[in-house]
């Protein structure tokens, strides 16, 4: 089979018509229609183009001999075999761009849910310190309904961001194959967002430093309680910030890794990354569980610092439980 019959026959199995898919080329009618009656060949950026959009290698398409791929490939291995899914261009660009657009989502999901105590953090501190002429129950209700109210929200935005497309979850825990080109796409993309991730992960580290030092300035110049109450709240604003900026990058990083199967997302991390799932869980809702004793036992509102250390051993915390499991 010549190119022109297998652009005809790609064409037509996803139902496009000439028109259609020389919109999604940038060419024109005229251009498809001579590529298919074998007037002309496309150059060789067509030729990757025309691969991604049909989901095809680029051997497929110069190569007459060759058929188009099963996306289910069996590998043999000894008395077993194992069915590893083969992703295409196409499929691997989807990925791409629903994680892309999933990842700022899902950063301020987890940012509401950081600014959520900082209400009653400073309504609760003015409030004790006599500033603020409210009574203390009226202060924290007010801290606790916007507290509410705010992991709510998180909530809806991360159940309305949702996955990624379940079709395409087993990126992310099952062994796969790519089809020809689409590691090497990937690997630019990734190299060319590599500059873009540096800058803001250092951004984000600045703004975790800055938003603890005015509250250590504030300590050594013993300045009242009352400012050192607003300073605590800068900083978890400073520290959500950062945290957004951390999400929303390392996402769409992630989103390469998956695909080349690296860093955290090897062959053999795989299995160690699923399990961890019940560990996210249960550090997490241990976490909330104990700030609402602290409060409840000390009759007091200021256990915010139970996130701040959580969010410290978290790290280490995983680092162990993951070589455990291995």
């Amino acid at each position: 089979m010549i190119l022109a019959d297998k652009i005809i026959n790609e064409r037509k199995k996803l139902g496009w018509s000439q028109e259609e898919l020389a919109e999604k080329l940038d060419v024109s009618r005229q251009s498809v229609s001579k590529w298919e009656s074998a007037q002309s060949i496309p150059d060789l950026t067509k030729i990757l183009q025309l691969a991604e959009v049909f989901g095809v290698s680029t051997d497929y398409l110069l190569k007459d001999e060759l058929e188009p791929t099963d996306n289910n490939i069996v590998y043999e291995t000894g008395e077993s075999s194992e069915k590893v899914t083969m992703v295409s261009m196409e499929q691997a660009n989807e990925f791409m761009e629903g994680e892309r657009k999933r990842a700022p989502r899902i950063a301020l999901g987890t940012t509401l849910c950081i600014l959520s105590p900082v209400t009653l953090i400073v309504l609760a501190g003015l409030q004790d310190t006599g500033i603020l002429p409210i009574t203390e129950g009226a202060a924290a209700g007010i801290g606790l309904a916007l507290l509410f109210i705010l992991v709510a929200a998180a909530v809806f935005i991360f159940i309305t961001a949702g996955g990624r497309k379940e079709k395409y979850n087993f990126i992310e825990t099952d062994n796969f194959e790519t089809a020809y080109g689409v590691s090497g796409i990937v690997k630019a993309k990734k190299e060319e967002f590599h500059d873009k991730k540096t800058r803001y992960n250092a951004i984000g580290v600045v703004m975790c430093i800055l938003a603890v030092l005015p509250l250590i300035i504030g300590g050594i110049m013993e300045v009242s309680d009352s400012i050192l109450i607003l300073l605590v709240g800068l900083m978890l604003v400073l520290i959500a910030a950062a945290v957004y900026m951390f999400i929303n990058i390392n996402m769409i990083e992630d989103s390469y890794n998956m695909l080349l199967q690296e860093s955290d997302y090897t062959k053999e991390n795989k299995m160690a990354n699923s399990k961890l799932v019940t560990f996210n869980a249960t550090y997490w809702s241990l976490a909330v569980v104990i700030f609402f004793l602290i409060m409840y036992f000390n009759n007091r509102f200021d256990a915010w610092p139970v996130f701040l250390v959580a969010g410290v051993m978290y790290s280490p915390a995983r680092m162990i439980v993951r070589n455990f499991i291995k």
